[in-house]
């Protein structure tokens, strides 16, 4: 598919990417950070379309070198994940060639590439180079300690969507992610 690109400079950035969404069919909103609010380093504009895009988000902080990426580093939560629901991210892997590590931070204090083996992921990359590192420690130290292992050039989660019970008593990591790694951030939306 061809890369097609609107820009777009509005005051009211959710209006604006609504009113693009509706004009026809597109595959992801990039976003930049003037960073006049929300945390620092995505302003919050970017994390409310991070929150609330039916698409994925490639959120870009000021601060990361651009670059393009021949190592993505997939945020691995052990959850369910369906082929359509990492399509944007294995379309991404094959046009540039970059290999996905399939990161997974255990909170106890064994964890090692050969423990866990219980439920691997690799079926869903088929035909995408990867590979899977697991470290252990807290997630998002462990998130920022892979990336830099593994020099990744982007990091690329899943926004999973949750019941509002589920809301109540989940601590977000994609928000303390987004808060303190400086590399692209790559959304992807769980489909319901």
């Amino acid at each position: 598919k061809d890369l097609r690109r609107e820009v777009v400079f509005s005051s009211e950035v959710d209006a604006a990417a609504c009113n693009l969404l509706a004009a026809g069919e597109h595959g992801l909103l990039v976003m930049g950070n003037r960073g006049k609010g929300g945390i620092a380093l995505f302003g919050s504009n970017t994390l409310r379309a991070i929150r609330h895009s039916v698409l994925p988000v490639l959120a870009v902080p000021r601060t990361a070198q651009l670059r393009v990426p021949k190592s993505i580093l997939f945020a691995d939560d052990r959850g369910r994940m369906a082929s359509k629901d990492l399509e944007p991210l294995l379309q991404l892997a094959r046009k540039v060639n970059a290999e996905v590590i399939i990161g997974h931070v255990d909170p106890s204090s064994s964890a090692s590439n050969e423990h866990k083996a219980d439920r691997s992921p690799s079926e869903a990359f088929a035909g995408v180079p990867h590979r899977m590192h697991i470290v252990s420690g807290e997630i998002v130290p462990g998130l920022r300690a892979l990336a830099e292992e593994d020099k990744a050039d982007m990091l690329c989660l899943l926004h999973r969507h949750r019941s509002l019970v589920d809301q109540l008593f989940h601590h977000s990591i994609s928000k303390d992610v987004a808060r303190s790694v400086h590399l692209p951030l790559l959304v992807l939306e769980e489909q319901r």
